[in-house]
C-alpha cells in the first residue's frame, strides 16, 4: 500500500493487450512525467496464500514476449519450477528499445563533456534521470502492481540488460531490499561517472550492509566486446569479494553469445531465481 504522503501516478489507464490473457497499462508517473507502459503476465489458477513470485523487467517492448513464453513453458514442464507474475516495463510505441527513452530513464547524470562523440554523429539523447524512475518504480509501480495482484515480497526480482543493467545496478546500490534478487546482464558500466562502480569494493559492500543478502545474478555473452567482458569479470571479481552475507552471487559467462543473442539465456536464468522455492530465495 502506498503511504500517504507518497506521489501517485497522474494517471492509470487499461489498454488493449498486445497478446492474448495479458493485461496492458499506460502509467503516468508523477515522479518522471512520462508515461510507462506496464505489460501484464498473471499466472494460471489461484495465487498461492503468500502470493506470487513478481519478476520486473526493464525494456519491456522488446522482452516482455520471451519473458512471458518462458515463464509458461517452465512453470508447466520443468520440475521444481513455480508459475510467477511478470510485469515488463516499457514505452509507447512499437519500438523494442527506444533510446531517448532508454537513455532518459536508465542512467544518472552525466558531465556532457565526459561523453564519446558516437559513431553516427548525431547528439547523445536527453540522460539522467535515474533516480526519478526509481522513485517511480519504488513510489508508484510497485504499490500498483501489489495493490492489484497478490504478490510475494519476499521474491521480487529484477531483470535489467545493458542500458537497464546499469540500471539495475542502481537500485541495488541504492535500495537493495525493494527486490529479493537481481538478475543484470552486460550492465553499461562505461557511462560516465559510474565507471568506477565495477570496482568499488568498498561502497558496495557498504551499501549492501544489512540490505537482506539479495542473490544476484551476472551474465555476459561469451563474444561481446573486450570491453564488455572486461568491465563485467571486474564487477564479478568485485561481488565475489564482497563480506559474506551481502549477497548471494552467481555469475556466467555465455559461451558463443553477443550482446543482444544473450537475452533468451539471461532470461532463462531470471525465471529460475524468481521461480525458486521460498526455502532458496532471497530477500
Amino acid at each position: 500500500m502506498t503511504a500517504p504522503d507518497t506521489p501517485r501516478p497522474d494517471s492509470c489507464d487499461t489498454l488493449a493487450p498486445v497478446f492474448p490473457g495479458t493485461t496492458r497499462l499506460r502509467l503516468t508517473s508523477a515522479r518522471t512525467g512520462q508515461a510507462h507502459i506496464l505489460q501484464i503476465a498473471e499466472p494460471e489458477g489461484p495465487a498461492p496464500a503468500e502470493g506470487w513470485p513478481l519478476i520486473v523487467s526493464l525494456d519491456g517492448n522488446a522482452l516482455f514476449a520471451t519473458f512471458t513464453e518462458t515463464l509458461r513453458l517452465q512453470a508447466r514442464f520443468s520440475p521444481g519450477r513455480e508459475p510467477a507474475l511478470l510485469v515488463a516495463l516499457g514505452y509507447e510505441g512499437d519500438e523494442p528499445f527506444p533510446k531517448p527513452d532508454r537513455f532518459r530513464d536508465f542512467t544518472p547524470p552525466a558531465d556532457p563533456q565526459a561523453l564519446l562523440a558516437r559513431s553516427s554523429g548525431a547528439p547523445w539523447p536527453a540522460s539522467g534521470g535515474a533516480a526519478a524512475f526509481i522513485a517511480a518504480l519504488r513510489e508508484e509501480i510497485l504499490p500498483l502492481i501489489a495493490a492489484r495482484w497478490p504478490v510475494d515480497p519476499a521474491r521480487r526480482a529484477l531483470f535489467g540488460h545493458s542500458l537497464s543493467g546499469l540500471l539495475a545496478l542502481q537500485v541495488l546500490r541504492d535500495h537493495p531490499r525493494i527486490f529479493a534478487s537481481y538478475i543484470i546482464g552486460s550492465p553499461s558500466l562505461w557511462w560516465p561517472g559510474v565507471d568506477g562502480m565495477s570496482l568499488d569494493s568498498a561502497g558496495w559492500s557498504a551499501a549492501l550492509e544489512g540490505g537482506g543478502c539479495p542473490r544476484v545474478h551476472l551474465g555476459v555473452g561469451g563474444e561481446e566486446t573486450p570491453e564488455m567482458r572486461r568491465l563485467y569479470a571486474e564487477l564479478a571479481q568485485t561481488f565475489a569479494a564482497l563480506p559474506e552475507g551481502r549477497m548471494a552471487l552467481t555469475a556466467e559467462e555465455v559461451a558463443g553469445e553477443e550482446h543482444v543473442s544473450v537475452l533468451p539465456s539471461l532470461i532463462a536464468r531470471a525465471v529460475g531465481v524468481a521461480q525458486a522455492p521460498r526455502d532458496r530465495a532471497g530477500g
